[in-house]
């Protein structure tokens, strides 16, 4: 529902509110406000509209005594508080009054008209709670000034100039109000004055009766700031003082308010039905403002103290009437003020409750675990990392680690895992059977009973104490559990324990077994291995850790063994020496294969040559992971990578896996073993002709033979990887003239391709490969505009057969994830930034394509210390700059790029320089221009829009001798170079 604005008679139209009501309507029925406002269909939105509308009217009807008067009693300047008309707004028949001064009427002269509809408007924002937020997003801003102004001059009851300057001590709780909300207000005014906004749009030609109120000239808003900026310092001062003395307010209601009528010509005001406002309640806003307020003005530490002061009384709030501050803004600067207490204290989950216990030396981790035994949230892996950690710490005769120990035994129990250890120190004594009732008695439930009815059965045949205290806790009751037999009730159970098992043997197993989980040296991994076998009761090594994984091939061969201790010890030597290598601990690792290989390689040759191609493919893990020089070792690792194909090949009792074959592939790629790669078999396998194509482009490249004939090979099997859904087919054109459709199948997948490509490292090879998917991807985008640059272009054919059956969108993921691969190894190579930033560029992303662009002029010119390469940044790259400065409305910085182009584009700077309204700094980078006919452009500007320092300010740069037309080449190119290193490197600070 909204305000319908009646060119007739003014009036306005309320769709859902009995009848067509008219503005003046509500001068004439005092009780007619208050009823349309207390309707349901009555929006923040139409309460605004009301607003506007009376002080439109207010001030049009002052207009036309400001135009019948002889003479004005005196000029004052806008911001004052007994001025009577909207400065700045439209005046008479739509014509804008003169925004430096305001007319002021003597108050005696004031209409009862007037006074009746600025009482309205306040009515209204009394209803409206002075919401602040709503008032500065809906009224232009000479109406949010008069509003407040005139608050301001009723509850003071005074007509002088400098109602600002009587202390607050002096004035009513309801005068104090109005000061303070005028006071906050003109905070909020300075710090809302630095963000560029743009001009609201009004009628550029006002028509007489027609008049838009949204509409305030610029320079009205500029003078109003003006002189807010000039009493900001007094406000913020007062609203200091207010929270020291710790001051009441009042805050008007709408029934404060009395509406005029023909009878009455003066308002009589009932202050004493307002709110009387908490304190905690105005501290709250205020310190939130001074905050907002300071932080502009980049006193980080008042801003911090006010902030810190806020977020104390926020939570405690519970029906805030003036505190209107939003949680996320107040968290956002607390944050950036460096307050660690967080506003209100939000529940965090377990898992990041365990990580802080952690840092915090264990604090409560064992009321943790028992909750999360409740709440099932954290992971048993994670568990058992946490276990490990304590073991090391703490030691494995500390309560903490027997406790947790215990927990996650419970925990593994609920999971239907069965409980292997079970050591008696962790349940024998009086205070560790209490522990495990405690642990257990919140988990008695329907869903758990099956899992806990099995595990206690087994714990109270092992140790009869825990039996009886279960008991006696009533947790086997609860449980509804019978241990005993039923047809042997009357005979008494015989321990088992003793008679079966040594007393502490399970303890020490335990133990071991703990130790041998976080061993990480090769010689304590034997120790215990051979302990563990050797203690009793001891179970299968393979069952300790569930978390051990092997390759299939291996785990085969494992099984293959005949059972024992030989199978179980070999089994843990090589599921840790891949746990070693999967950490990067390959020395340690390397150890552990060794050892296996040695002892298989007479009684078990298969076995022992699986272990080689693992000790294989550790070796090229480190190279790969680690870049280490393998020089010394070179021909070795070439050697042996090369038999480890050819084994691929011919499918020996043992083949190695693929996937070392496809590390042996990169790693003689990455050795720029070219001839290597073109003399290898590849018919059966997509990896190895991958790299083989691969290799012959690299080796043509390096000898200076590059063709299309190789690079057309590599095209043809790598390109149907893009294809969409469906077959892709290519023409061929047979014997007899005539072109056949035939089927064409990529030689690798597309998820096959990328692994491949996250593994190599040689430039060579990664720059053939981005030139290939630029190549595609420019094909397929098929826009000259946005083109992305390559390298060996020439290389690739110009067309694609059947476009439409490829798809854009896997090439640029595969374009964009080795770019990224790419630069990850060499953050320097300047001409994959600049494709890269060609790539952001054709996505719209133009402040990181800026960030790419310097990036690469960076490492081109040494930090600008030099010219711009020519063939890196040429016209075309400089247009692209250009284009995502102007997007980024950042048209000072477009401009000075105009100049950069080898013939400076006048017409883009130009408009550019027209700009009212920019993101950057503006006359900040005036100074990097040295083209003079941009500098008298400006000048031109300036002098236009009556700007007088800033026209100085160009003048003077205009003076400087090397800017002298008249002056030779060689000088003007020096003042040119100067400008543009100075301005790179403003840019550079600015985007990287």
């Amino acid at each position: 529902m909204g305000i319908e604005f009646n060119a007739n008679d003014n009036g306005l139209g309320f769709g859902n509110f009995p009848g067509k009501i008219s503005w003046f309507e509500f001068l004439l029925d005092k009780s007619l406000l208050e009823a349309y406002l207390k309707q349901d269909t009555t929006t923040e939105s139409v309460a605004v509209d009301l607003i506007i509308d009376f002080l439109r009217n207010a001030t049009e009807v002052n207009g036309d005594q400001v135009s019948s008067a002889t003479q004005v009693s005196q000029t004052v300047p806008v911001l004052t508080s007994n001025q009577n008309s909207l400065a700045g707004s439209i005046g008479v028949e739509g014509i804008p009054v003169e925004p430096t001064v305001a007319p002021v009427i003597e108050t005696e002269k004031e209409t009862k008209k007037v006074v009746a509809l600025k009482l309205l408007a306040l009515k209204v924002a009394s209803y409206l709670k002075w919401d602040l937020n709503l008032l500065e997003k809906k009224l232009p801003l000479p109406m949010q000034q008069t509003l407040l102004t005139y608050l301001q001059k009723i509850t003071t009851n005074t007509e002088q100039n400098l109602v600002q300057e009587f202390p607050l001590n002096d004035l009513s709780v309801d005068g104090r109000f109005a000061h303070v909300l005028l006071y906050r207000w003109q905070l909020r005014a300075a710090v809302l004055g630095i963000y560029p906004t743009k001009q609201s749009r009004g009628l550029n030609v006002q028509i007489p009766g027609q008049v838009d109120p949204m509409y305030v000239p610029q320079e009205t808003v500029d003078t109003i700031r003006r002189k807010v900026l000039e009493k900001v310092e007094q406000a913020a001062q007062s609203l200091k003082n207010l929270l020291e003395d710790r001051l009441d307010l009042r805050m008007p209601h709408i029934e404060c308010f009395e509406t005029l009528d023909e009878d009455k010509s003066t308002p009589n005001f009932e202050w004493e039905k307002g709110k009387l406002l908490l304190f905690e309640d105005v501290a709250c806003q205020v310190s939130y403002d001074l905050g907002c307020y300071h932080f502009y003005k980049e006193n980080y530490q008042e801003a911090k103290e006010d902030f810190c002061k806020a977020s104390s009384l926020f939570p405690k709030l519970q029906n805030p009437v003036m505190c209107q501050v939003e949680e996320a803004k107040l968290k956002g600067y607390c944050q950036a003020c460096g307050i660690i207490t967080p506003i209100v204290s939000t529940p965090e989950s377990l898992q990041e409750r365990l990580v802080t216990s952690v840092k915090e030396g264990f604090k409560d981790l064992v009321k943790l675990l028992q909750e999360d035994n409740i709440k099932r949230e954290i992971s048993l892996p994670i568990r058992s990392e946490i276990q490990l950690e304590v073991l090391k710490k703490m030691g494995s005769q500390s309560r903490l680690y027997r406790e947790v120990s215990v927990c996650n035994i419970v925990s593994e129990v609920l999971d239907g895992k069965m409980a292997w250890n079970c050591p008696s120190e962790f349940f024998l004594g009086e205070d560790r059977e209490k522990f495990l009732c405690e642990c257990l008695k919140p988990l008695v439930t329907t869903k758990q009973m099956v899992n806990l009815n099995a595990f206690l059965r087994i714990l109270s045949e092992l140790y009869p104490g825990v039996k009886a205290t279960l008991k006696k806790e009533g947790i086997l009751s609860q449980l509804n559990l019978e241990l005993e037999d039923p047809e042997h009730e009357h005979f008494p159970a015989e321990p088992v324990v003793p008679a079966s098992i040594p007393e502490g043997s399970l303890s020490g197993v335990g133990h071991l077994e703990g130790e041998l989980l976080a061993a990480r040296d090769p010689n304590t991994i034997i120790t215990l291995v051979s302990q563990i076998q050797s203690a009793p009761g001891s179970r299968p090594l393979w069952s300790i850790n569930y978390k051990w994984e092997l390759s299939k091939s291996l785990t085969n061969m494992l099984k293959g063994m005949p059972a024992g201790l030989q199978r179980d010890r070999l089994y843990v030597y090589v599921s840790k020496a891949t746990e070693l290598k999967g950490i990067k601990l390959f020395a340690q690792a390397r150890q552990l294969f060794r050892l296996v290989e040695e002892e298989t390689r007479a009684m078990l040759p298969w076995l022992s040559s699986a272990v080689n191609w693992e000790l294989l493919h550790l070796d090229l893990t480190e190279i790969l992971e680690t870049k280490g020089n393998c020089d010394f070792f070179r021909q070795e690792v070439i050697q042996q990578t090369s038999a480890c194909v050819r084994a691929f090949l011919r499918d020996k009792d043992t083949p190695p896996r693929r996937d070392l074959v496809e590390l042996c592939a990169v790693t003689l790629l990455n050795l720029q073993e070219w001839e290597l790669l073109c003399q290898i078999e590849t018919r059966r396998d997509g990896t190895l002709q991958f790299a083989s194509l691969l290799g012959s482009i690299c080796r043509d490249i390096c000898t200076n033979k590059a063709g299309r004939f190789t690079a057309t090979g590599f095209w043809n099997s790598v390109l149907p990887m893009f294809g969409r859904v469906g077959t892709v087919y290519q023409q061929k054109r047979l014997s007899s003239g005539t072109a056949k459709d035939v089927q064409r199948d990529g030689i690798l997948s597309r998820l096959s391709f990328m692994a491949l490509v996250q593994k190599i490292k040689n430039s060579l090879v990664l720059t053939v490969i981005l030139s290939f998917l630029t190549k595609v991807y420019n094909i397929l985008k098929d826009d000259c505009n946005s083109e992305v640059s390559l390298e060996y272009g020439e290389l690739w054919p110009t067309v694609i057969e059947r476009q439409d059956d490829y798809s854009q969108t896997p090439v640029i993921e595969c374009l964009q994830a080795t770019l990224l691969h790419a630069l990850t190894a060499y953050p320097n190579h300047h001409y994959w930034l600049k494709t890269q930033g060609d790539v952001l560029f054709a996505q719209g992303h133009y402040s990181a394509t800026l960030k790419n662009y310097l990036s690469a002029a960076v490492v081109t010119t040494d930090y600008f210390s030099q010219l711009l390469p020519q063939g890196i940044f040429d016209d075309q790259l400089i247009g692209k700059m250009i284009v995502c400065c102007t997007k980024l409305h950042c048209h000072t910085q477009a401009a000075v790029l105009c100049q950069y182009q080898e013939e400076v584009n006048y017409t883009t700077a130009f408009r550019a320089l027209s700009e009212r309204y920019c993101n950057d700094s503006c006359d900040t980078f005036y100074q990097h221009i040295w083209d003079v006919s941009l500098l008298e452009y400006l000048v031109n500007q300036h002098v236009r829009r009556g700007d007088v320092e800033r026209r100085r300010t160009l003048l003077r740069l205009m003076g400087n001798l090397e800017l002298n037309i008249n002056n030779n080449e060689e000088i003007q190119h020096e003042a040119a170079n100067i400008r543009k290193g100075r301005f790179l490197r403003a840019l550079a600070h600015q985007y990287l």
